[in-house]
């Protein structure tokens, strides 16, 4: 089944397929999964599934630079205990799920631990540090680019928290948020556009050893510095500026007075996305004019995994802004938001901790050998040269679909959510139009 993304948009073809779409998912429905959840799981997709990409090209226009970004990157104890095997650490099992959703030019999260090594012991909170092999795992599910100004950053000291930019440089993995200890602010070059990347934190848990931190320092929020950093940036030609911020009050889902004070500066300032940490859960994403163009403020995105249990600390959101070089030749500017909702699956008993997709349309109910009801997730993957995507599945039990269309229904209607997934199991948020001129969804 072929999807044009262009035909999609005209409004009776929507209409059509989101009538066919409601009766795929209703036809596969169990009792249970209707009465539990008010669930609609499509009935079966067939294996040899197969989507295209959009063609930008009819329009005129380059194909997009994507950029993905998550939430906090956490590993508890429960995660340590559950990854570990025969002596070893492997946190694959982890993200491998959700790795169809983490393509894109760069890939973005928040690395809330520490890789201090094995001599101080591995340990979850208050005090993390987690082996190395968690790098290995983040670079290749895609990681491209991870924030290191946050809180705990200096849980084992300055020294663990040097190692970690180390560890995470040789593994492929490019880092900003330590002045001194790895490019502070971070310019990086896609496809001929110049990604510029600033990273802060309101502050840390652990004291910081002045007499060791001639070399290296932590990026606390300070207007003044944030000014410099976007005037470094621009000398440097920078086309297109994110400002990454770990701030607010955990477990609130609103923006503080701080948050909004911070982002309406940098907007004043040319900035063209503010992506937020910290609060451990989702809190509202916006698109606001400034200036002559439409800038995405995503507060917080809430945790991408960790331990935490109760269902707002357990679900995330995958944000993808797809950007294109300016019609001048000069500068970039903010051309689609989509979002995808995400859940943690934690069980010690059953040795999980993974990221789920959480996206109607790319899961499915089957019955397995035993005659169990269960869940398939959806996994696309690249065939004819990228053009289009090949879906396998992977099996989970009818427990966990009932807690996937809970956090997708649930994050729907946080984030105001009204489309159809699209091939890629993404929600669109916001689309500009293709001659430059900034529409709100």
């Amino acid at each position: 089944m072929k999807i044009n993304i262009v035909t999609m948009l005209n409004n009776k073809m929507k209409i059509f397929l989101s009538l066919c779409y409601c009766f795929c998912l209703l036809v596969g429905m169990t009792d249970m999964v209707l009465a539990q959840s008010n669930a609609l799981l499509p009935a079966s997709m067939p294996n040899n599934f197969s989507v295209s990409l959009p063609d930008f090209s009819e329009k005129g226009t380059d194909m997009p630079i994507r950029l993905i970004f998550v939430g906090d990157i956490m590993v508890h104890a429960t995660q340590l205990e559950i990854a570990h095997s025969n002596g070893a650490y492997d946190f694959h099992s982890s993200f491998e799920a959700i790795r169809p959703w983490m393509k894109g030019d760069l890939v973005i999260g928040n690395f809330e631990t520490v890789l201090g090594g094995a001599r101080p012991g591995f340990s979850g909170y208050p005090h993390f540090n987690t082996p190395d092999s968690l790098a290995t795992a983040l670079h290749d599910v895609g990681f491209t680019t991870l924030l290191l100004a946050n809180n705990h950053i200096y849980d084992h000291g300055i020294q663990a928290a040097k190692r970690t930019v180390e560890v995470l440089q040789a593994n492929n993995l490019a880092v900003t948020g330590l002045t001194g200890g790895c490019p502070s602010p971070l310019l990086i070059d896609v496809k001929g556009v110049r990604l510029g990347i600033f990273n802060y934190t309101y502050g840390s848990n652990s004291p910081i050893d002045y007499h060791d931190s001639a070399s290296i320092s932590l990026n606390i929020i300070d207007k003044n510095r944030i000014s410099d950093d976007i005037a470094q940036l621009r000398r440097q030609g920078a086309d297109y500026i994110v400002a990454t911020f770990h701030w607010g009050e955990e477990y609130s889902t609103e923006p503080s007075p701080a948050q909004r004070d911070i982002a309406s500066y940098c907007l004043e300032l040319g900035v063209d996305a503010i992506i937020g940490t910290h609060p451990h859960v989702l809190q509202p994403i916006e698109v606001q004019s400034a200036g002559n163009k439409n800038c995405v403020i995503a507060w917080s995105l809430g945790n991408f995994i960790s331990s935490q249990r109760t269902l707002p600390r357990e679900r995330s959101a995958i944000l993808a802004l797809d950007i294109l070089p300016g019609s001048d030749g000069g500068g970039a500017y903010l051309h689609r938001v989509s979002v995808a909702p995400t859940w943690v699956d934690l069980s010690r008993p059953r040795k999980v901790a993974r990221v789920l997709p959480a996206v109607i349309g790319f899961f499915y109910t089957s019955k397995a050998e035993q005659h169990e009801p269960s869940l398939e997730i959806l996994k696309t993957e690249p065939i004819n040269n990228g053009l289009g995507n090949q879906v396998s599945s992977i099996l989970v039990d009818e427990s966990i679909a009932l807690k996937l269309s809970n956090v997708e229904f649930g994050i729907r209607d946080f984030l105001d959510l009204h489309t159809i997934p699209d091939e890629h199991g993404f929600y669109l948020y916001y689309e500009s139009t293709y001659d430059d001129s900034f529409v709100n969804r």
